[in-house]
């Protein structure tokens, strides 16, 4: 299942967790309870989405055998782009902190363009 407690056990930082799952289920929440408060409104998160899409190559890549590298490029845009939500071991860490370094300052677009590069 994506996105469950289970699954991001480990992964995420201690004491982020409840943080991480209260946003996810926010818009959830607020479609399921809308006839209690029409007047309520909800922030559009857009980092939801990129959650979403971030398991969703994992998942792809797990049950599908196939290793992707625009998939796998997302799945490391997300990671270098949200460090503050996962837990790594020390060398892994620093590894993606030198990525990051490396890749995020020109942007999104320009991480892409420059990561896919590499695997070309």
């Amino acid at each position: 299942m994506l996105l469950t407690r289970e699954g991001m056990a480990g992964r995420i930082i201690p004491g982020k967790e409840n943080e991480f799952f209260e946003r996810l289920s926010k818009a959830k929440n607020f479609f399921k309870h809308a006839d209690k408060d029409p007047d309520e409104a909800i922030n559009f998160w857009p980092g939801a989405n990129e959650m979403f899409l971030w398991e969703s190559c994992k998942k792809y890549r797990e049950l599908s055998g196939e290793d992707l590298t625009k998939l796998v490029a997302l799945e490391f845009w997300f990671m270098l782009s949200h460090p503050e939500i996962f837990t790594l071991p020390l060398e892994q860490a620093e590894a993606l902190s030198k990525s990051r370094q490396d890749f995020l300052p020109g942007g999104k677009a320009a991480f892409f363009r420059d990561y896919l590069a590499t695997k070309s």
